[in-house]
């Protein structure tokens, strides 16, 4: 099956000229002008890696990103108009996988959007992090169920990367309780400035994902300590890698 691409872009030429280009270089397109259009489409059909430009007649692209990556790590490039660095580096914050300023060459973000798609669907070949009942390939930022046979467990589970720094501290603290600022310090060195209030909305979707297992579908797997910080509870999730 193809790669499915999803362009989002208000210019109807542009729009248009990014369709048949991906179009005849074998992909998969599906597109729309306007945010609304998003989770519409998102909700119907699986999509492999979105275009996204950031202003939008009916919103604007950073919030749809925001809204985006509290349930999703599809794959996402930014395709903008603006120069300034602030929405580059906060469309970076917000986890796009990578941010091409228009005009553009054609062929460049094809290789982009090529880059993408490898390094979301590339299979983790380096070691893993044992997090009961899960492996943890922190390189790859994914998660898998070893000798899995149901097909209710998607395979990996992927991880943004905020999500993979915030698993690797929690991982390291084997049980202890990680404060809040240090996550945030934690991720600030490897994505740049992190608002605080983003961290419980990482935690949350980090939750979700380690929940998706047969054994213990409805458990808790991260503890919130109010006003302090969280961590992983080992007694559940079994012993953990330094």
């Amino acid at each position: 099956m193809p790669q499915h691409l999803f362009i989002v872009e208000d210019d109807p030429d542009l729009r248009g000229m990014l369709e048949d280009y991906f179009t005849l270089a074998g992909y998969s397109v599906s597109t729309t002008g306007l945010a609304a259009g998003c989770s519409a489409l998102l909700e119907r059909q699986d999509v492999d890696l979105i275009l996204l430009d950031l202003n939008l007649p009916d919103g604007d692209g950073l919030k749809l990103l925001r809204e985006l990556r509290v349930w999703s790590s599809i794959p996402v490039l930014v395709i903008t108009g603006r120069r300034d660095q602030q929405s580059h580096l906060t469309a970076l914050e917000l986890e796009a996988d990578d941010v091409i300023t228009k005009p553009f060459v054609l062929r460049e973000l094809e290789l982009r959007v090529r880059n993408c798609l490898t390094r979301y669907h590339r299979v983790p070949e380096e070691q893993y992090w044992p997090l009961h009942p899960w492996h943890f390939y922190p390189r790859q930022q994914c998660l898998r169920l070893p000798n899995s046979t149901t097909d209710d467990v998607p395979e990996p589970v992927l991880l943004t990367a905020a999500e993979s720094v915030c698993l690797r501290a929690l991982i390291r603290a084997e049980g202890r309780l990680v404060p809040s600022k240090r996550l945030i310090a934690d991720m600030e060195s490897s994505l740049g400035q992190v608002e605080a209030e983003s961290v419980p909305v990482i935690i949350s979707r980090l939750r979700q994902k380690l929940r998706v297992t047969i054994a213990a579908p409805d458990a808790n797997p991260i503890e919130n300590v109010p006003r302090q910080g969280y961590r992983l509870k080992l007694a559940l999730w079994g012993s953990c890698a330094k």
